[in-house]
């Protein structure tokens, strides 16, 4: 049973490295690739516009979750 538990890490191991490697490969050409880095660059910061319109927003949002909230929070203590 320790013979099969010792291939099978060996195994995981092996298949580890080869997909870090073949990640690094996949990155390498990405980043000499220069057709590729302006579309990144285009997707960040289109993921940075979402994210700020999502936290200002929000801001004003909350401002009137809270106002309705205390609304109806006083209304139901008058009875």
């Amino acid at each position: 049973m320790w013979n099969q538990w010792n291939r099978m890490s060996a195994a995981v191991y092996i298949k580890a490295v080869l997909l870090a490697q073949n990640a690094g490969k996949s990155l390498r050409e990405l980043k000499e690739d220069q057709r590729g880095l302006s579309g990144v660059v285009v997707a960040v910061l289109l993921i940075l516009v979402a994210v700020l319109a999502v936290v200002l927003l929000w801001d004003q949002l909350k401002v009137w979750i809270e106002n309705m909230w205390k609304t109806i929070t006083d209304k139901s203590n008058l009875g």
